[in-house]
């Protein structure tokens, strides 16, 4: 039995991993953001070069949905506003508390993904380069 080279499976694989990766990631972003974090969720990108990927977002927000944020207080008097994406409302507020993030879920997710579907786009990848 012959196998390809290295040096053809190991960037499939970043391709196709990080593909799928990518749609995990917007999975996650959706399940756990009950609101306004829908542009967030189809922001991710994934990059690879040798064999290190990278899974990235480049909303200016990602940070604080990804570590969390202290709390905002608007300036000069004024008020934060939103829409309540459950009610449909609009909400004011002079101040909102400390946000904690998603950093743990996601990254538990994700990890829990890649144990259970690393295998399975391996071999997909194996039995594409073998054809």
């Amino acid at each position: 039995m012959s196998f390809p080279d290295a040096s053809s499976i190991i960037p499939t694989f970043l391709q196709k991993f990080g593909e799928d990766l990518q749609l995990k990631a917007y999975d996650i972003t959706e399940d756990v953001s009950y609101n306004s974090w829908e542009h967030l969720a189809n922001n991710w990108d994934f990059t690879y070069s040798g064999t290190r990927g990278t899974l990235w977002n480049n909303m200016y927000y990602a940070s604080w949905w990804f570590e969390g944020r202290g709390p905002i207080t608007a300036k000069g008097g004024g008020m934060l506003h939103w829409i309540d994406r459950a009610s449909g409302q609009d909400v004011f507020a002079k101040s909102v508390g400390p946000f904690e993030g998603h950093e743990q879920e996601f990254m538990h997710s994700v990890e829990s993904w890649i144990g259970s579907e690393a295998d399975s786009i391996l071999q997909s990848v194996l039995d594409s380069l073998g054809d």
